[in-house]
């Protein structure tokens, strides 16, 4: 399945709850975590995710399932009628209640199968960890050639993976250019003021094959893939950082016509 679907629910404004992803205050900045973004054209494209309560369903072959809290589920053993869930009592009270004799609880293992925005960004189904970029920079690198060391080591990683749906990943390249040119799934990386690796974007003329968006397009961790500007998620107070990064699909020719930040 493709979290991605067209139906009543695509491409429209965000609700009034989606909008508090954006405006709701950051307690470690006293700022919205979004300062700059303008809800009001941000638009949904697709939900975070699929719940499933079976580890190896083939959606966690195609997604990553993240294991979220148990869902308990009490019932009375002598009438065998279900009573009511348990899975925001305190352990002492389940252990408690669980042993008594009338009644059986029974555990629900849940698993949300999800990706990420770098997932998203560079076309894997994945949840891939952007302190992988951040980690060659430390060691060094500039910024343009952590993002290439990353996609490079991305694009071994998947190179047979159903999870790599587009092979985005296998033809993207850093360009140190400010002013690009945008085409389809051209790429942006946001950087906080010390090149900590925040969130990946990716810029998508049509999605659903008929569907023209011609807007950049993110997915806010666990939760849902938007489209929206650049500056929308960038300010010097945002979550995601004030400084980007690009990196296009050009080839091998076109690279070695590029300069390194």
């Amino acid at each position: 399945m493709s979290f991605v679907e067209k139906g009543k629910d695509f491409n429209r404004l965000l609700t009034s709850k989606e909008i508090g992803i954006f405006t709701s205050i950051n307690p470690d900045t006293g700022h919205q975590y979004f300062p700059q973004a303008h809800t009001e054209t941000i638009k949904f494209l697709a939900k975070g995710g699929e719940y499933t309560n079976d580890a190896n369903s083939p959606l966690c072959e195609q997604y990553d399932c993240m294991q979220k809290d148990a869902l308990i589920h009490l019932y009375n053993k002598i009438t065998g009628d279900y009573i009511s869930q348990l899975s925001h009592y305190n352990p002492k009270t389940l252990k408690n209640i669980c042993e008594l004799e009338k009644f059986e609880c029974i555990v629900d293992i849940q698993y949300y199968a999800t990706y990420n925005c770098i997932g998203w960004a560079i076309g894997v189904t994945k949840w891939v960890n952007p302190s992988d970029i951040t980690a060659y920079i430390k060691e060094g690198l500039s910024v343009s050639k952590a993002i290439n060391s990353f996609l490079d080591d991305k694009a071994k990683l998947y190179e047979k993976s159903p999870a790599n749906i587009l092979n985005i990943v296998d033809d993207l390249s850093s360009i140190a250019k400010s002013d690009v040119e945008l085409t389809n799934n051209t790429v942006v990386f946001y950087f906080d003021k010390n090149n900590e690796f925040l969130h990946g974007a990716r810029y998508v003329e049509n999605l659903l094959e008929t569907e023209v968006i011609n807007r950049w397009t993110s997915k806010l961790g666990q939760s849902i893939l938007i489209s929206h500007e650049l500056d929308d998620l960038q300010g010097e107070y945002s979550l995601y950082g004030d400084n980007i990064a690009y990196a296009t699909i050009i080839n091998t020719e076109q690279i070695n016509n590029h300069d390194e930040l």
